[in-house]
């Protein structure tokens, strides 16, 4: 056998192996189901095959999936939008949002949506997120676009419509029986608060999340979350001491890794107002864990 035909078996045999990789659920508590077959993607569970035996997982405590099998164009799409390429993300999603799977057309709209976010265009942003949650109204990622259309919508100002779909939201997680999509939609609520710069209506709603979301362990990110808005609006209202205890007691909790850049640095706005030299070295070292350990956290 020559080495060109040889080339050609080993590059056919990469490419079928590539081909036939099994998808990946990964869960909010860490684990994960691997070397899976998904079946089914919708609003309140993801089933799924391993060998011949068929489960499922709630959807509330999915983190993410990858799903193998996708065209050329949607794995370059993911490739650009995880090196932060949102323009050249959002050209690739495009060319998948017809004639494919629907899971496909689905994910492509939905990343698509994304990029145009994360690249500024709001507007278009929450176009496509509210185009999603009307052709997909029983997604996975349907929860999803509905907090990221609202997201978009206060960057807008748009701040009755933000309401509105946050709302939407929360009757959806209802229907569905979806808790974290109800917290979400609260969580949504308190942010349109925020930018209305009513800070004690907002912290009602964030007190209101994590009173809710104590119940479980898929909603510690959102309860994490609301934690830090809570000190935020504190710090809002200048109530420096009640900023800082709140502060300093969450800290001492476990709390999504996600906040905890946030939190040390709310923790160092909420001190350095209090005066004396033992409190201001307090906030410096504050500053100085979110500047050595969180550096590229866009919380802090």
């Amino acid at each position: 056998m020559d080495a060109a035909r040889r080339l050609s078996i080993a590059l056919l045999i990469v490419w079928l192996s590539s081909s036939v990789k099994a998808d990946i659920i990964y869960l909010l508590n860490g684990q994960k189901h691997e070397n899976v077959t998904i079946t089914n993607e919708a609003c309140d569970r993801v089933t799924f095959k391993s060998g011949d035996l068929k489960q499922e997982a709630r959807s509330q405590d999915i983190l993410e999936i990858d799903r193998q099998g996708a065209p050329s164009a949607f794995r370059r799409g993911m490739v650009a939008f995880k090196s932060g390429q949102y323009s050249v993300a959002s050209d690739r999603f495009k060319e998948c949002e017809s004639e494919h799977e629907e899971w496909v057309v689905a994910r492509a709209l939905f990343f698509r949506a994304r990029s145009q976010q994360l690249a500024g265009k709001q507007k278009e942003a929450a176009a496509m997120f509210g185009e999603f949650a009307e052709k997909f109204k029983e997604h996975f990622l349907t929860a999803d676009a509905f907090f990221e259309r609202g997201y978009c919508l206060i960057a807008l100002n748009e701040l009755g419509e933000a309401g509105g779909v946050f709302d939407a939201l929360m009757q959806f997680g209802k229907s569905k029986e979806l808790e974290k999509a109800e917290l979400d939609g609260e969580f949504g609520k308190g942010l349109v608060e925020v930018a209305k710069k009513s800070p004690a209506e907002a912290r009602r709603a964030f007190e209101s999340v994590v009173r809710k979301g104590s119940r479980g362990e898929s909603f510690a990110r959102i309860t994490s979350q609301a934690k830090l808005m809570i000190g935020k609006t504190l710090i809002e209202e200048k109530r420096w001491d009640q900023a800082q205890k709140h502060f300093d007691s969450v800290l001492s909790e476990p709390v999504d890794s996600s906040v905890i850049a946030g939190l040390y640095n709310g923790y160092g706005q909420a001190l350095s107002p209090l005066g004396g030299p033992e409190t201001q070295r307090k906030a410096q070292l504050a500053y100085l864990r979110v500047v050595l350990l969180f550096a590229n956290d866009p919380a802090a």
